[in-house]
Parts: C-alpha cells; structure tokens; sequence
C-alpha cells in the first residue's frame, strides 16, 4: 500500500514501517497496488472455501460470465493491508467488518483498494485503541465494486495518556468539546441559535454526540441527554470525515445526495441549516488541526 499523506518516505533499513495509534488521523488515505482477478485466483479461493458454484469455476462452461466469490473482496484486503507492513507489528486484532458488494467481480478487471482514516480513540488501556477504516475496492475506471468498514484495534506508541487529542475522532465528546470551544465567541452562531431550545444530535456508525442549546449557547455536551435530541443529524464515517477534510464546507451538496439524512423534528432542522453550517465550520477547524 502506498500513503497519500507525509508517511510517503521509506524507513530506513531495520526500522519499522509500522504505524502506531498516533500516526493517524482523519482523512488519511492509503492505496493499494493495482492487481488482475485471474481464474487462478478463483480456484484457490474456492480450494480455501470449497465454494464451486459454476459462476465461480473456471472450465465449468455453465456460467455466461466468470465471477469471483464475493468474500474474495475481504480477504484479499486484508493481506493487502499485512503484506504493506503498516499495520504489520501494531495490529492487536481485527475488531469488525462490515461489507457491500455493489457489482460483480469480474475476470480480468483490475482493482485496487482505497483506504479511508476515519478516526481513531483510545481504550480503557492506553497502551491500545481502535482506529476506524473505510474501504474501497475500485476498477480501473473508478467504480466502486466493493465497500465497506473495518475497525482493527492496534498498540499506541505513547502509554502513558489517557486523553485523545480533541481531532482524533469526529463526533467523540473531545472533538464536540473543541467544537463548541470554537463557536464560544461568535456572534452568529448565537444569533442563529438564540430562539432554539433543545439538543442538536450528530451521528454516525463510529461515534455519536448531543449538544444541548439553550438561549444560544450550548450548555451541555454529552452521549445521551434526559429528553433526548430534537433532532439527529446522520451520515456514514466516510461522509462525516470527507466533509470535515474536504477543501471546503460543501455540506448542502452532500446533504442533496442524500449522504446526511434526518430523525426527529425536520422542520426545526430546516430552520437551522445556518447553525449547523457553522458547527460544521467549526468541526473542520478542529479536525484539520489533525491533517495539518
């Protein structure tokens, strides 16, 4: 795998290349090299999950079109991300897989996969934490074949912390508290919240976040608030960080293609699209202090 990020430069002989909980951060990509799917690809996996239905065996000639086994897409992944090293001396364990097959995975097609740092925390042990990944397995033209997310639990190079700096997860109560920190002192924030009382949710399937307003200031920062948000503001890891590390706040573009979506109370959501264009100014302050 290669980085598209500052880590670019080879260790040097007998070092590592191993990355540690600290060296990622939000919107931190790495790709893969290129490769063909073959029908000898086909075989051993079928040998490993004795799994020969005629679409997938080579020689068959009852299946229109060879395709390769769907799990085909995880598994090469995987040894993808070892035989790179950067997780080879870190990695603790795998923690889950969650996975979309979006087209066939033809014979002959080239792939590569795309890997997205959406985030990471630290446990209740300091010496580990969990870093979140969103993946995808591209064609030669761009087309997402394959996506998913895994989230793998690795060794931290610092011990001896038990705080996270506020970037490292978007939506963890840290990076909600740097937020609200950045919008202490403006005055439009406040103006555009000062007739709204109650809690703002924000969400995603790697962390989640209240903040509860009231007379234009949040006075309350928390997982879970007594009456519960008035409204949730949803989108996958991926979306999330995109729109945090992105060149600009394209949140309204996103909102339209249905990356965000909405629970509870749509029309006070509507009435604060301004506010939340600038929690989510504020979020991108935050979480470009990790990029840079």
């Amino acid at each position: 795998m290669t980085f598209q990020t500052p880590l670019t430069t080879p260790a040097p002989a007998g070092l590592s290349t191993s990355l540690y909980l600290e060296d990622f951060f939000p919107g931190q990509r790495f790709f893969s090299e290129p490769f063909v799917l073959t029908d000898d690809d086909l075989v051993r996996f079928a040998d490993v999950s004795e799994d020969r239905h005629p679409v997938h065996t080579p020689g068959s000639g009852t299946a229109a079109e060879l395709m390769g086994h769907g799990p085909f897409g995880t598994a090469r992944y995987f040894g993808s991300v070892f035989a790179s090293g950067i997780l080879a001396e870190t990695l603790i364990a795998g923690l889950d897989t969650h996975w979309y097959y979006r087209h066939p995975l033809r014979v002959g097609a080239q792939l590569h996969y795309e890997t997205l740092v959406t985030g990471w925390r630290r446990t209740s042990d300091p010496s580990r934490g969990i870093v979140h990944r969103s993946i995808r397995m591209l064609d030669s033209d761009g087309l997402v074949v394959q996506e998913g997310t895994a989230a793998v639990l690795v060794k931290a190079a610092n011990a001896l912390t038990t705080e996270d700096p506020s970037w490292a997860l978007p939506l963890g109560l840290p990076w909600a508290a740097a937020v609200v920190a950045e919008l202490e002192d403006s005055s439009a924030f406040h103006d555009a919240m000062q007739l709204f009382d109650g809690t703002i949710g924000l969400a995603s399937e790697a962390a989640d976040v209240q903040l509860r307003v009231y007379k234009g200031q949040v006075i309350d920062i928390a997982k879970r608030t007594p009456r519960g948000p008035t409204f949730t503001l949803r989108g996958e890891a991926r979306s999330w960080c995109e729109l945090l590390t992105g060149e600009r706040n394209d949140f309204i573009v996103r909102a339209n293609r249905g990356e965000f979506d909405v629970s509870g109370d749509a029309y006070t959501y509507l009435q604060l699209t301004k506010a939340l264009h600038l929690i989510i100014d504020a979020g991108r302050a935050v979480t470009f202090k990790g990029v840079q």
